[in-house]
């Protein structure tokens, strides 16, 4: 059985075990009803023992339905629970069809009518409450109507046909009728398990969708290979008009540009390969991202040149931040393979000024970084005017 077939099962024996809880009450107010029509009819001590025997039934069924909580996860556990709740109530049918037994009432067609129709009601109220198991509707519609049918072909006037007759049609009726509930009430619980998985797969889809995403995004604004951003993605970032705002909004925490740029790179390509200076690049962001705070912006510029947005700094913090940028580059080897490299970088910085735009603040500092390379690399220049 497919799951959500396990879950129809399921369900439904728990429909059942919450109904015959709730019709305890129903139940009672079914009997009294049907004692006090029968009270100027039938002896009381037989009314009595019989509404007795009725609350006792209705006792076990409830006390089975009650502790059907903790069986209905478990097929075997659950077949075990649905039988014995039909044999509940095939026994509480029975005992309610008893009343066809009562001493006199055959002598009075009057009070064996109104008994009749009450059973005939109870029988509704059947179609209802056992319908998805048609097990437990035939045992206890068989119990309520049987009594009846046995008592009447051992009578033998006409009336007697009557009440045959009207038993067999009563218990063909509600085995008709439940059977299209049945049906009626099995679809509804399939179609909602079926839109309930649905509605998952269509979540787990949704969400397999937002990371698929979630992942073109970082992919387009992500450089391959040191995963530090790519140069559209902080020029969009920063060049928009609302980028430009520490400035030109004279606020008082302005924007500091460092670019950085590995000295001699083209030798370690050349020397050791391709895949020797892919290691240095991603063990140079390591260490600057070591030396930069959660709010700074860290980009590859061009192949080997990085660039460092610092927003909230002024020129002295901007130049110690690149100094120690430069340290963390320079003073430990890199591994490559089987090799160490001492490798530095050249820096170049820059302060954004006021109505000054992010790209012509990155100029000044890439100027400043040419002026760091041509004094000799391995250190920090300030920014220039252009």
């Amino acid at each position: 059985m497919d799951s959500i077939g396990q879950q129809v099962e399921m369900e439904i024996a728990s429909i059942i075990a919450n109904r015959m809880r709730m019709t305890t009450l129903t139940s009672v107010f079914g009997y009294g009803l049907q004692a006090f029509v029968l009270k100027d009819y039938v002896p009381h001590t037989l009314l009595t023992l019989w509404v007795c025997a009725l609350v006792c039934c209705e006792i076990i069924n409830h006390v089975l339905a009650v502790r059907a909580r903790t069986q209905l996860h478990n097929a075997r556990t659950r077949n075990r629970y649905l039988r014995r709740q039909m044999c509940g109530v095939l026994l509480s049918g029975s005992c309610w069809g008893l009343s066809s037994w009562l001493p006199d009432l055959w002598q009075q067609p009057l009070a064996f009518v109104s008994n009749f129709s009450i059973l005939v009601l109870v029988g509704i109220f059947a179609i209802h409450n056992m319908c998805l198991r048609w097990e437990l509707l035939a045992a206890f519609s068989a119990g309520l109507i049987g009594s009846t049918f046995v008592l009447a072909v051992g009578q033998a006037d006409g009336f007697s046909a009557i009440a045959i007759a009207a038993s067999a049609i009563g218990f063909g009726m509600v085995q008709v009728y439940g059977f299209s509930s049945r049906q009626l009430q099995k679809k509804q619980i399939l179609n909602h398990f079926e839109m309930q998985k649905l509605a998952e797969e269509v979540t787990q889809k949704n969400k397999e969708l937002t990371r698929l995403v979630e992942e073109v995004e970082h992919l387009a604004s992500h450089d391959p290979l040191t995963h530090c951003l790519n140069r559209r993605a902080l020029s969009e970032r920063y060049s928009s008009a609302g980028a430009r705002g520490p400035a030109s909004s004279n606020s008082s925490r302005p924007l500091g540009v460092i670019m950085v740029d590995a000295d001699h790179f083209k030798k370690v390509n050349d020397q050791h390969g391709h895949d020797a200076g892919d290691q240095v690049l991603v063990a140079i962001v390591g260490r600057m991202t070591s030396q930069l705070r959660a709010s700074d912006s860290l980009a590859r510029w061009g192949g080997e040149e990085f660039l460092c947005v610092l927003p909230g700094v002024q020129m002295d913090g901007l130049q110690a931040r690149a100094e120690r940028i430069r340290r963390a580059i320079a003073d430990h080897p890199v591994s490559c393979q089987t090799h160490s490299l001492n490798i530095t970088a050249s820096l170049g910085i820059a302060l954004m000024r006021e109505q000054e735009s992010f790209e012509d603040t990155v100029k000044r500092a890439d100027q400043a970084l040419y002026q760091a390379k041509h004094a000799g690399r391995n250190r920090v220049v300030g920014e220039i005017s252009l």
